[in-house]
């Protein structure tokens, strides 16, 4: 440096450096004293800027058998895409279990009818909603629903030996669509078929970071859950790392104890979306995987 510019004089090199692994490593060596460095600027080179996100996918609400509806800021739309012979029905009787009670208060019913949604192709949560608000004794309705052209979802559905007369229950369940509908038949096995409600919810999905296998073993490391945000105010994310990579059932609990909605993850490593129905108060979330077992307490706001 000396010999470049004199004692106590400032002196600047510049390099043009291409980075592809993430990290910009400097490595310094003496060959007569020490090395030194004083500051260390790194500035990148104008690039493109990226293209903009594609835009995101709504989500869908459809009040089956009922008008449209705007129930806690959402927006639920009067029942449409529906084909096969079926008929609708309402009752004036407030429902329970629920913040969106005239969503279960009306209903499409048939021997056999389904659902054609357009959405765009990709995954999603499907939810349906359900409330026994004709029959008041187990076994008087029974049905499947297939989703997707075959993909059974529920069989010999008894909706009142699950949650009795005028309460809601729902299920929810991961779909992937690739052909831009979403299909969604309902068949009669006792009586007819039925329908309250429809949540279309698509998942945000992350890039997969690539990974090098060395030997074909699986390594399996605890089941670990994360509920964020916590307390949240619309809905909350689950996310699930570890576990053997089997599907995963959760239960939402009230502080009673009584489950206000089961959901059967067949993916781990996809984010399930929770909470938009529910009313303000604390709730406990039970997540199982094989003979694995977690509770994790979320407060919404």
């Amino acid at each position: 440096m000396i010999y470049e510019t004199g004692p106590k004089s400032a002196l600047i090199k510049s390099f043009t450096i291409n980075i592809t692994d993430g990290e910009l490593s400097i490595l310094f060596t003496a060959v007569t004293d020490m090395a030194k460095i004083s500051a260390i600027e790194v500035l990148p080179f104008n690039a493109p800027p990226p293209p903009p996100p594609p835009p995101a996918v709504p989500s869908i609400r459809i009040n089956t058998g009922g008008p449209a509806q705007t129930l806690n800021g959402q927006i639920w739309e009067a029942d449409k895409s529906f084909s096969g012979t079926s008929y609708t029905y309402s009752s004036s009787t407030v429902v329970s279990n629920t913040s969106i009670s005239p969503i279960y208060q009306s209903e499409r019913y048939g021997n056999s009818f389904s659902y054609s949604i357009p959405v765009t192709s990709g995954q999603y949560q499907v939810t349906l909603h359900f409330a026994e608000i004709f029959w008041t004794s187990t076994g008087s309705r029974l049905f499947n629903v297939n989703v997707e052209n075959g993909q059974g979802v529920l069989s010999n559905f008894d909706i009142f030996a699950l949650a009795g007369k005028n309460s809601a229950v729902s299920r929810s369940f991961t779909v992937n669509v690739t052909d831009g509908q979403l299909n969604i038949a309902f068949t009669t096995v006792k009586d007819n078929a039925k329908i309250s409600g429809i949540e279309i919810m698509p998942l945000v999905q992350t890039a997969a970071r690539p990974r090098m296998e060395v030997v074909p073993e699986i390594l399996l490391t605890p089941l670990e859950a994360r509920l964020t945000p916590n307390p949240f105010n619309s809905r909350f994310v689950l996310t699930i790392q570890g576990g053997n990579g089997e599907a995963i059932d959760v239960h939402v609990m009230n502080t009673s104890g009584q489950v206000l909605e089961t959901i059967r993850k067949a993916d781990p490593a996809l984010p399930l979306y929770v909470g938009e129905r529910y009313p303000s108060g604390l709730y406990f979330v039970e997540i199982r995987q094989a003979k694995e077992r977690i509770i994790r307490g979320i407060m919404k706001q």
